[in-house]
């Protein structure tokens, strides 16, 4: 399995990637690794781009160790308007906030599959002992037919999947539970794609022909010979990769258009009709499957939307980002400067304006950088060194400083959090927690590991302590005020998010759930979920 965020193999027992540190213990933060290519396809003739697209992911990957957790630890977990985050792992079992507002243990190991829905309302996950499972809304659904979780699909928003057998191919509806037989005989599908609203599945079978269903009705035949990847939503486009996987294809109407032989990952907005991918070569933009246009000559490694909840997902080659249109959103563009995949030389940070036909720059720093956009989409914060700045989206005006901080060691980032008015309010820099009220920053507390925010709105929480086995967990509301919330126990890492509260262990193995009002409910006695459904769920 790998990484889903920068692709570097991991064990499911390991905590953190190995190179991005991003958490890997998340529900759908390990992906599977990609299944056998098919028979070559006639492609536009084109250079080889393997080796240089894995030297330049091996460089990137380290640059990114120093910021891989930021999207997780950072910023409040992915929603979509009041949907909230309802599932989380603690110490490999698997839990799910009930539609009452109640825990739920679904697992007692570690699911050896998991995928889920970028808004956090439908999971699907396998394991040893219980098969596949099912839960949407915090609901449990039954599957009747022994399916594998290897070879599935969730949509975008939850409300369908796909599951196969060990030669059938079911659509189930997680809102229902409804299942219907898709395709019989498929011995394997390679690959499983699933437009964003549910509706539109593309797959290939062992002929390697590629079909599409709407809603897990009658199969059209489409292509033969290529791999589907990501289909759009209404199932108006259907991108394919070649068997050598290399060229990108877009298939519209019955024509099949080729798009790029450099291929990596791309970046799309929520409907799929819009991509753009950072190269050595430059930005490139491609709208409703029409082959990519240079949008900037600027060489860049590693380029990513910046969104003010930072809502995305990784469905095979295609980071899916919550926003109707990728134009006017802000974009971070990494450059690097090596010698070789190992040998970082340096590395620069630019931030710039996307637009459909060119990008507006707003600020550039060297090395690392935090970022944070306001709520509105108007400003965007970044930081150099000790300084914090910020920019207007229209790129008219000279960064301003918003607060610098005193001594900070050299080669240390600093990073910010912000209320709800996007004001900074806690820094968090070389281990140490500051809260900022104007010019005046006051340290805290000394906490080895990032501080996050608290989802139900009151302030950050931070780990304390240490000495021993745990840590006291305390929040500080936005006034610098601390509470212990739980004094009486040792909280262990990691801390998760669960709807508006924390889910964590203690030093004796027993698991806890801190909901928004404060109470404390040990999780401990509960059983995990059989395979049959559960009333008051």
């Amino acid at each position: 399995m790998r990484c889903r965020l920068c692709h570097t193999p991991c064990t499911p027992e390991e905590v953190f990637c190995p190179h991005c540190g991003s958490p890997v213990n998340l529900p759908g933060a390990l992906i599977d690794d990609p299944p056998p290519p098919l028979k070559a396809l006639p492609a536009p003739k084109k250079r080889p781009h393997f080796r240089r697209i894995f030297a330049v992911c091996a460089a990137v990957c380290l640059a990114l160790a120093l910021i891989g957790t930021l999207s997780y630890a950072l910023t409040r977990p992915p929603r979509f308007g009041e949907t909230r985050w309802i599932f989380a792992y603690v110490d490999d079992r698997l839990y799910s906030l009930s539609q009452d507002g109640q825990a739920v243990r679904l697992t007692d190991s570690r699911p050896s599959v998991v995928r889920y829905s970028l808004n956090g309302t439908g999971l699907l996950w396998q394991t040893e002992s219980n098969g596949i499972g099912l839960c949407y809304e915090g609901k449990t659904i039954s599957v009747t037919h022994s399916a594998s979780a290897d070879q599935s699909a969730l949509s975008f928003d939850g409300t369908a999947a796909y599951v196969t057998t060990a030669a059938d191919l079911y659509w189930v509806d997680m809102t229902t539970g409804e299942e219907r037989l898709v395709a019989e005989g498929l011995a394997q599908t390679s690959y499983l794609a699933l437009s964003p609203d549910g509706d539109f599945l593309v797959y290939n079978d062992r002929e390697e022909q590629v079909w599409l269903s709407c809603r897990g009705g009658t199969p059209e035949l489409l292509e033969k010979g290529m791999l589907p990847i990501f289909v759009s939503q209404n199932g108006e486009i259907c991108y394919l990769m070649d068997a050598d996987g290399e060229c990108l294809y877009s298939l519209r109407d019955g024509v099949l258009t080729f798009l790029t032989d450099s291929f990596r990952n791309f970046c799309t907005n929520r409907t799929g009709t819009e991509l753009f991918y950072g190269s050595e070569e430059g930005l490139f933009f491609s709208r409703n499957g029409e082959p990519f246009r240079m949008i900037s000559q600027e060489p860049c490694d590693f380029a990513t939307p910046i969104l003010p909840t930072g809502c995305s997902a990784l469905v095979n080659y295609f980071y899916i980002y919550d926003v109707s249109t990728l134009v006017g959103l802000p974009v971070s563009c990494l450059t690097l400067k090596s010698n070789g995949p190992y040998d970082i030389q340096g590395y620069t940070t630019a931030f710039v304006r996307l637009e459909e036909d060119g990008v507006v720059p707003l600020a550039q720093c060297p090395g690392n950088a935090f970022c944070h956009l306001s709520a509105d989409g108007e400003t965007l914060f970044y930081t150099d060194g000790p300084t914090l700045y910020s920019c207007a989206m229209t790129g008219e005006a000279a960064p301003v400083e918003v607060l610098s901080v005193p001594d900070m060691e050299a080669g240390q980032t600093l990073y910010a959090l912000f209320d709800d008015r996007d004001t900074p309010r806690f820094l968090w820099t070389g281990g140490v927690l500051s809260f900022c009220d104007g010019d005046s920053i006051t340290p805290l507390t000394e906490t080895s590991q990032t501080p996050s925010l608290d989802p139900a709105g009151r302030g950050v929480y931070a780990l304390r302590g240490g000495e021993g086995e745990g840590y006291t967990l305390t929040r500080y509301d936005w006034s610098g005020n601390a509470v212990d919330c739980c004094p009486e126990i040792e909280v262990t890492i990691p801390v998760y998010i669960l709807g508006d509260g924390l889910l964590f262990s203690d030093t004796d193995g027993r698991d806890w759930y801190l909901d928004e009002t404060d109470t404390l409910t040990d999780l401990s006695r509960l059983s995990a979920w059989d395979g049959s459904e559960q009333e008051g769920m």
